[in-house]
């Protein structure tokens, strides 16, 4: 197979946090930030007649799991992810031909046709191509070879049919 473009899939904790990020509904950032939301309006309240300190209480517990939330749970939930799909290999060289796209690896070697991709999203400074719900061809920009990353995408966009998801 002749690839026009090639990539090379580093499996590391920020492979498996920007897959967890694109795949998890609702988000980790979404939950904490309803949770600090939540925590304000209880504050708000806790100066209503009748509610005093339980409020406050409730304000607080709210708000503490909001910020933790916001700053580990993600890093968290990512880590059982890393780890689980450590054992497959950590490298994974990327072949785009025109026909369909060749995955490689010391193992073995799979052959996805273009029709087979679902999503192509952009997260943590990786792109990652799905090709089941949860599972997606994962590298970045940096690793392309054969043109720059917006001749990429041109070529996922021909190819698929699917435009770049930019997520936070």
């Amino acid at each position: 197979m002749e690839a026009r473009f090639t990539a090379k899939q580093v499996w590391d904790a920020r492979a498996a946090r920007a897959l967890l990020h694109i795949v998890q509904k609702p988000s980790a950032r979404r939950v904490g930030l309803t949770m600090l939301c939540a925590a304000a309006l209880c504050w708000g309240l806790s100066y209503a007649p009748g509610m005093g300190w339980a409020g406050m209480v409730l304000a607080l517990a709210l708000a503490t799991v909001g910020v933790l939330e916001l700053l580990f749970l993600e890093r968290v939930w990512a880590k059982p992810i890393y780890w689980g799909r450590r054992t497959r290999g950590a490298e994974l060289a990327v072949a785009f031909g025109e026909d369909a796209v060749e995955a490689r690896n010391e193992y073995g070697s799979t052959r996805y046709a273009y029709g087979a991709f679902r999503r192509f999203a952009r997260c943590q400074g990786r792109y990652l191509l799905f090709y089941r719900a949860q599972q997606a061809l994962i590298f970045t920009p940096e690793s392309i070879a054969g043109g720059d990353a917006a001749a990429f995408c041109a070529f996922i966009r021909e190819k698929t049919g699917l435009t770049l998801e930019n997520a936070r």
